[in-house]
């Protein structure tokens, strides 16, 4: 350490001020990189941070001007409850189900000829009830289409699988038969 001592010594004074020099880039490069590039890594993520905050409370904001009215938004949401619950029910039986598909049945002009229950025995567990009927009807094709379409497309959530048309017997002038599963949904 000494000789270092003696080394610097003997030096020119241009020497003594280019090592200077070299040492405060050094040190100022070290501060750059440990210092430096941290700070401004934290600063990039806060600012990130910061607009998605922005963004959250631009829609917070938007919600509350859209409805200021609170009562108006409570009854809208009422109501979209109320048809969500027409979709599918929070209890629905067997008994209800055969009388509305009779009644559609009969719109159509069609002749129900059974009306069977399916069980599931490997219904899993969910927060929904699926009940199940395979319906045999008899009537015109295009009949028996509008009442599938119906069916689909009612008020109620109604899933057709498995369906069959099968033309009727000879002479039946144009009727065919309906064979398939009609699952609906109610919430348990």
């Amino acid at each position: 350490m000494q000789e270092l001592y003696l080394q610097l010594q003997g030096l020119k004074r241009s020497d003594k001020y280019c090592l200077l020099l070299i040492f405060s880039l050094l040190f100022c490069f070290l501060v750059k990189i440990f210092a430096i590039d941290v700070l401004q890594n934290k600063i990039a993520a806060t600012e990130a941070l910061l607009r998605q905050e922005e963004q959250r409370l631009t829609a917070y904001q938007n919600f509350a001007a859209a409805n200021s009215n609170y009562g108006a938004f409570l009854a809208e949401q009422q109501i979209a409850k109320q048809k969500a619950y027409q979709i599918i029910p929070q209890h629905v039986t067997a008994a209800e189900l055969i009388r509305e598909y009779t009644a559609l049945a009969a719109k159509h002009n069609l002749r129900i000829e059974s009306i069977k229950p399916v069980t599931d025995a490997k219904q899993a567990k969910t927060n929904y009830e699926a009940l199940t009927f395979k319906i045999s009807a008899r009537g015109n094709f295009y009949k028996t289409a509008a009442f599938l379409d119906e069916l689909q497309n009612g008020e109620r959530l109604v899933s057709v699988s498995n369906v069959v048309l099968e033309r009727a017997a000879e002479g039946a002038n144009g009727e065919v038969l309906l064979t398939a599963d009609l699952t609906a949904y109610a919430l348990k």
